[in-house]
């Protein structure tokens, strides 16, 4: 099977997602980006920026809490994201969502967990979003599993697959009060209080108005006593 590999690469070489450089001799290869794109990318990280301390949404004010989080109560404590959608992140969760780049998962699961280093001294168990049947149905797989699957396995960090969503339509041109009501009942906990941890991180692709993080929090928090904390992989601009 390598030898085929190796026979096969110099004519159909894997390309970066990004620039399209090919991958050869690159480590970042498996991963399916070259490091000067990986380079590029994490300067354009959120992360020590000055953020809300619930949505984590960048702030330009001194004030700890952007304008919404001031207004609205959230079902979990906090939020943090490694990236605004826009730039080289909006590019990559493009081509690993719509265009069946799966290999981006493995760099993915990378970022998550530096950011999950970070921010916790002792991380909680990991819960990925569920990803609508229709979704998973046209790419052929889950999202956001397919990570939580690399952290398990690449860096040995706790996760489970807690949550399962049926029906439910699409998202994308909804505001937070319609999204609440186009996810109530559809998101489920598949487990039970004696089994819940007293943390969980909920993780995602893209933070939009918040809806699915609070319904999968307020999901979690309704079976058991625990703590919920979220971590995504890019924010959307309001």
């Amino acid at each position: 099977m390598n030898y085929m590999f190796n026979f096969l690469l110099p004519v159909y070489p894997l390309r970066c997602s990004l620039c399209g450089e090919p991958l050869l001799q690159h480590p970042w290869m498996k991963m399916g980006i070259c490091s000067r794109c990986v380079d590029a990318l994490r300067k354009e990280s959120v992360r020590d920026t000055h953020r809300c301390s619930t949505c984590g949404m960048p702030l330009i004010s001194e004030k700890d809490s952007c304008l919404t989080c001031r207004t609205k109560q959230h079902h979990y404590s906090s939020h943090r994201t490694l990236f605004m959608y826009q730039g080289r992140a909006r590019s990559l969760l493009k081509a690993y969502k719509f265009q069946s780049v799966s290999s981006l998962a493995l760099l993915w699961a990378q970022l998550l967990f530096e950011a999950i280093q970070q921010e916790f001294s002792h991380p909680p168990l990991i819960v990925p979003v569920p990803s609508r049947g229709s979704s998973v149905r046209t790419r052929g797989w889950d999202q956001m599993e397919l990570i939580r699957k690399n952290l398990s396995r690449r860096y040995c960090l706790s996760t489970a697959k807690l949550l399962s969503r049926t029906g439910g339509s699409s998202q994308k041109k909804l505001n937070y009060a319609q999204r609440m009501l186009n996810l109530t009942g559809h998101i489920t906990c598949t487990c039970t209080a004696t089994k819940l941890p007293q943390k969980i991180l909920l993780i995602d692709d893209v933070y939009t108005t918040g809806a699915t993080l609070d319904e999968c929090s307020r999901v979690l928090k309704q079976v058991g006593n625990t703590e919920i904390f979220a971590l995504t992989l890019a924010i959307a601009p309001y």
